[in-house]
């Protein structure tokens, strides 16, 4: 309910395989949220920054282009 006080750029990873994060809950989180990109990595688990060197990659390029687009 209060994702929509959120006015700031926003990026939400989900694992495609997390055990961990309600995916429902996550998705219904980022719908409330204006300006959030959403990004599924497929074949992936919980811990992104640890997974595969082709995820982690991918997750590191995707922040980096966020903070450059949004922030600098």
């Amino acid at each position: 309910k209060n994702a929509s006080k959120i006015s700031c750029p926003t990026i939400a990873f989900q694992a495609e395989h997390d055990e961990y994060a309600n995916r429902r809950a996550q998705d219904a989180l980022v719908a409330g949220i204006a300006q959030c990109r959403s990004l599924v990595l497929e074949n992936a688990f919980h811990e992104l920054l640890i997974e595969t060197d082709e995820i982690r990659e991918k997750v590191l390029s995707e922040i980096r282009g966020f903070v450059t687009r949004n922030f600098l």
